[in-house]
């Protein structure tokens, strides 16, 4: 990509095939403007997802649920990671938030704190208390016009006195595709033009076998990040290849 073309604008969420992407207006210069279509980081993880232990797991979901039963059970448990990090994204910007507050999602509607979202919460406060990150950002879009992908990183802040990306995860413990998507982001950040140095992944998912609400961990040796990365690298690859996209 050439240094002398410009992005307008921030990239503006969209899907094409039902999947989605992020559409980037650019300017050359010589004044013409054109656009990039930059498929999402997650639909990137998801697309190109190895077989693993989850596989067992939703075999057995499946056959505990019936298919229509796993996929309302799955589609409850995405909703409730938008709405925990909803919540947090409110207090971090000064809202206060407690065991009645309400928030409005992208649909419009409010939601309440629920038996498992609230957990989730109290073990976001506890590791605050702890950490004590010094926020920079947060719920931002970065991109990669040298890779073809973007997402919506939910924080950059300062811990441990290094610039780090953090993921919130309503999971109960960090997957690699965790990593893999964090470690896109922090590339994303540093090509744009911030400084990105360690990956945090925050899993707030109830887990009775943990001692403290949350499982954290923390990428910040350079050859973990760069293989992690060129495992997205790959992923971006192999699903770019299975599902060109002609605009």
């Amino acid at each position: 990509m050439s240094s002398k073309i410009i992005v307008i604008g921030e990239p503006l969420q969209t899907e094409i095939g039902g999947k989605r992407f992020y559409r980037v207006e650019l300017v050359d210069e010589h004044g013409n403007h054109f656009f990039k279509y930059l498929r999402s980081v997650t639909t990137i993880c998801k697309g190109a997802r190895l077989p693993s232990f989850l596989d067992t797991w939703q075999n057995e979901q499946i056959e505990a649920l019936g298919v229509k039963g796993f996929y309302e059970a799955l589609d409850s448990k995405a909703h409730d990671g938008t709405v925990m990090h909803k919540f947090i994204e409110d207090h971090v910007n000064g809202k206060e938030v407690n065991r009645r507050s309400l928030v409005t999602l992208d649909d419009g509607k409010q939601y309440a704190f629920d038996d498992d979202t609230w957990p989730m919460f109290e073990g976001y406060l506890a590791w605050e208390e702890k950490r004590k990150p010094e926020s920079i950002w947060q719920e931002k879009t970065v991109y990669s016009l040298k890779h073809g992908y973007a997402g919506r990183a939910d924080r950059l802040a300062i811990i441990d006195g290094l610039r780090t990306v953090i993921d919130y995860k309503s999971a109960k413990r960090p997957q690699d595709d965790h990593k893999q998507q964090g470690s896109a982001y922090l590339m994303a950040i540093n090509e744009m033009g911030e400084d990105c140095e360690q990956i945090l992944i925050l899993c707030l998912g109830n887990d009775e076998k943990r001692k403290q609400p949350y499982t954290e961990s923390i990428i910040k040796n350079p050859h973990d990040i760069h293989n992690y990365f060129m495992s997205f690298y790959l992923k971006n690859q192999l699903v770019s290849w299975c599902n060109p996209v002609f605009i």
